[in-house]
């Protein structure tokens, strides 16, 4: 018989990949090539194309992508996976889209997308749908308890023998999840007639609910095959029809390209060849010498002991049946679960349902389980929930989720010796963290950058239990990898062209965070990108080239300018702006006119076809000085007048009584709810607190958020002084410490965003803007608008306005608040008088 193919694929591999030992290689081969004929195969393809090793080809074969992922766990360099469509990563491809290879994320995210809600009619991804209706996922799952009686209206008009109790019962015992039957319930609604005068048109669960209710109804037709017509079981689809195993197996036959007959096609060769079952036994490869019997035949079977052909296929496997103690073939030979094929499965009675099953648990006492019943549900002895039973610690139950954490679970780690819970690979969750961390930096990487092997002491002296967490999040691994294993990527630009930025912010951070990569100003960036991208909508390349020149004099200039790190609304409104700009070039294009030709009667009339018009009157200013319109001009509508209200004192008491003496709540969380609650200080201000702003004086702790410093009482004073002292920041694989935010964001040396404080504060109960209007409605009728501008950062009209607004008669300077009984920071001492006999968590 010729050799196996699997040493040639693996003496051919090694030519070009040297990084893996030639036993671990050939090893990894002959663990993923078991069939030769698959072998044979990818070894002509390799000899015809020895480049599908390194070239990251979409078109790889799944076989050869297999061998190379085990490789590059295995420590190879030079070896690539196969490169995706979508996302350009490099990775295992097992999905096909528009004909090319593609990961799975990219095949799912292909398949989302923005529809209007057929219930809710609102703006949402698509969750499902049936026939031409879409539905969102909240009304999707809304809709699971109205499946029953839909399914009961449509099909008691269709069989109306059946009363709509017996229907129900039949649709209620259908062995599918919710959304499945909900599903089944909207097609009947639809097709119901089509599918009952055919049954062989409806899914695979409409044929078993058609099967029962055919039980119930006589009168209803068999349901028979779609191709043949016959009355079979309809195990498989074509050509959307249920159809018996036979036509399935007819309709699907091809030319066999040996012999000429049609039938199933058994093997392909690297040639494309197709061959019927009878042309690939008749190929030389797939005879040799029994080892059994010494004949040369047909092999079907590779033992321990060699080849085996067909007759001595189960003489080869003999045994003693660790159950019935015969010597006989058996399944699993030479192993001490070694079974023979009659005891494989035993039937007994199951001591629960009482029915002859086979046997696929046993209780304490030894008693039979069978497989509909084994899940065995008692009080957990940990955390006393009555949930499924996987362990015991001396008799008393363990959940599964109990289980892996409690000691009894744990073993010693086969490399460090720690008493610890382990892996499939027998190492601990410390030493697993550390190769999966190693298999990320080159040898080549860390010989030459001091960099790289820093960031690898640094990360490798992190959580065990988050680093493995982070590995899960599989894109952006195999983007750092990527980006690791080619020095050329180690650049902002190079790693722009590998995702969108929610792809590669994590990696991004943490290459900056390690020096690998020098800081850059990412939503200035993004700004800059989205002006050069946004600008080729526009036809006319004078209005594009004067789009782009004002986009860059105004906004680009001034955000260059700041020295602060740009926050994302303030990038947004710009965008904003300029999309008003955009709508009004679009705008005059459908009417026949350029920026030029556009006159003042032009403007008023697109100034009534929407709010916020007024933002274009900068563009218009610039367009004229600079000859490229006529003068023009667009009035600002006046402002609204701010509404006050909000939260009470009580109220806002209460809430804040609530945050400060919970004790899960974090005291950075703390310290932002008490500063909106009781100064209405805007998340944005919050999170743009440095340290150098909060400074002690000795006696007291003072905060500096607009031109004068406020005093903080010793209650908050604490707070600040805590989450001055722990402000570490979420990274990839390990958090990191920022040493110039109060709060520090995602991105290293920027500062939290507003959008996620408001989160947080939502989380514990705190929403921000009836807080705040509640808190300035009061601060603004007791302290003069100069002295509330400079103490909460607010500008000095705006600060007029509040007044007006509440319309206060006498002002009080922040002393005379202090002092009064009914003010917002009597409210914040009431409070932290009761807190402070609590030790802050």
């Amino acid at each position: 018989m010729s050799e196996h193919p699997g040493r040639p694929i693996a003496e051919l591999i090694s030519t070009v990949e040297a990084g893996v030992p030639a036993d671990r290689l050939r090893e990894i081969v002959a663990a993923i090539v078991v069939r030769p004929h698959s072998g044979a195969r990818q070894l002509g393809q390799l000899h015809v194309d020895p480049g599908l090793l390194t070239s990251a080809d979409n078109a790889m074969p799944t076989l050869l992508q297999r061998i190379i992922a085990a490789l590059l766990e295995a420590g190879a360099t030079s070896v690539r996976l196969p490169r995706c469509t979508g996302c350009g990563l490099e990775r295992m491809l097992p999905e096909r889209l528009d004909g090319h290879r593609v990961c799975s994320k990219c095949k799912k995210r292909a398949g989302t997308r923005a529809i209007t809600c057929h219930c809710c009619r609102r703006e949402r991804q698509l969750a499902s749908f049936v026939g031409d209706a879409d539905y969102c996922g909240a009304c999707w799952r809304d809709m699971y308890g109205q499946a029953s009686a839909i399914f009961v209206a449509a099909a008691h008009g269709l069989i109306p023998s059946l009363d709509p109790a017996v229907l129900g019962g039949v649709f209620a015992q259908l062995p599918a999840s919710p959304g499945r039957r909900l599903r089944l319930a909207l097609d009947i609604a639809d097709y119901g007639a089509d599918w009952f005068a055919a049954p062989a048109r409806g899914s695979a669960l409409f044929g078993v609910l058609y099967d029962q209710l055919a039980r119930q109804a006589p009168e209803l037709p068999p349901a028979c095959c779609g191709h043949c017509g016959q009355h079979r079981s309809l195990t498989n689809v074509y050509e959307g029809l249920r159809c018996c195993s036979r036509c399935y197996t007819a309709l699907r036959s091809q030319p066999c390209d040996g012999c000429g007959r049609t039938g199933p096609i058994a093997r392909r060769m690297p040639d494309e060849a197709r061959l019927c079952q009878g042309c690939a036994k008749a190929l030389p490869d797939g005879w040799g010498i029994c080892s059994q019997c010494g004949t040369h035949q047909h092999i079907v079977y590779r033992g321990p002991a060699g080849p085996v052909c067909a007759p001595c296929r189960f003489a080869a496997q003999v045994d003693t049946c660790t159950r019935c103690g015969r010597t006989t073939p058996c399944r699993f030979p030479g192993t001490p679960g070694a079974v023979c094929e009659r005891c494989r499965k035993p039937r007994q009675p199951c001591s629960r349902c009482a029915q002859e099953r086979i046997v696929a648990t046993r209780d304490e006492s030894g008693a039979p389980i069978c497989h509909s019943c084994h899940h065995i549900l008692e009080d957990c002895s940990v955390c006393h929930r009555h949930r499924r039973v996987v362990g015991r610690t001396e008799g008393a139950p363990l959940c599964e989720y109990c289980y892996p954490r409690h000691p009894v679970s744990f073993r010693d780690c086969t490399r460090c010796g720690r008493h610890a819970k382990l892996r499939q690979t027998g190492l601990c969750d410390r030493c697993t963290a550390d190769d999966q961390l190693a298999t990320l930096f080159p040898p080549e990487l860390l010989e030459r950058h001091e960099t790289a092997r820093t960031m690898l002491t640094a990360l490798q002296a992190g959580d065990p239990a988050t680093v493995r967490a982070a590995f899960h999040r599989h894109r952006a691994v195999e983007l750092l990898r990527t980006v690791l294993a080619t020095p050329d990527l180690l650049d902002h630009e190079a790693l722009d062209d590998l995702g969108p930025e929610y792809t590669t912010r994590a990696v991004r951070a943490l290459l900056v965070e390690h020096g690998l990569l020098p800081a850059r100003n990412l939503p200035l960036a993004r700004f800059q990108a989205w002006i050069i991208t946004t600008a080729q909508l526009i036809e006319d390349p004078g209005e594009r080239q004067a789009f782009v020149q004002f986009a860059t004099w105004k906004h680009l200039r001034d955000l260059r300018s700041r020295a602060e790190p740009l926050s994302g609304p303030l990038v947004t409104s710009r965008r904003h702006e300029l999309r008003v700009v955009l709508d009004l070039l679009a705008w005059a294009r459908d009417r026949g006119k350029t920026l030029a030709s556009l006159d003042q009667a032009d403007l008023d009339h697109w100034a009534t076809t929407g709010a916020e018009k007024y933002l274009v009157a900068g563009f218009l200013t610039w367009a004229h000085t600079n000859g490229r319109s006529q003068p023009l001009e667009i009035t600002r509508p006046p402002r609204t007048y701010l509404l006050v209200g909000g939260l009470s004192d009580d109220q806002r008491r209460r809430v804040l009584d609530g945050v400060l003496n919970h004790d899960t709540i974090t005291a950075g969380t703390k310290l932002a709810a008490a500063l909106v609650l009781v100064f209405g200080f805007r998340p944005a201000q919050i999170t743009r607190i440095r340290l150098d702003d909060i400074r002690s004086t000795g006696e007291a702790l003072q905060v500096t958020v607009g031109k004068e410093p406020l005093l903080l009482p010793e209650p908050l004073a604490d707070l600040a002084t805590q989450t001055a002292a722990d402000r570490s920041a979420r990274r990839m694989f390990t958090p990191a410490q920022d040493h110039h935010w109060l709060y520090p964001g995602a991105q290293p040396g920027t500062p939290l965003s507003a959008a996620a404080l408001v989160r947080r504060l939502a989380a514990v109960g705190v929403l921000v803007s009836p807080a705040r209007t509640g808190a300035l409605t009061s601060l603004s009728q007791q302290l003069p608008p100069p002295v509330l501008a400079d103490l909460t950062g607010m500008h000095l009209a705006t600060a007029v306005r509040w007044r007006s607004t509440v319309a206060a008669s006498n002002a009080h300077y922040a002393g005379l608040l202090l002092a009064s009984e009914e003010s917002p920071t009597a409210v914040l001492r009431t409070v932290l008088s009761s807190a402070s006999s609590t030790e802050p968590p």
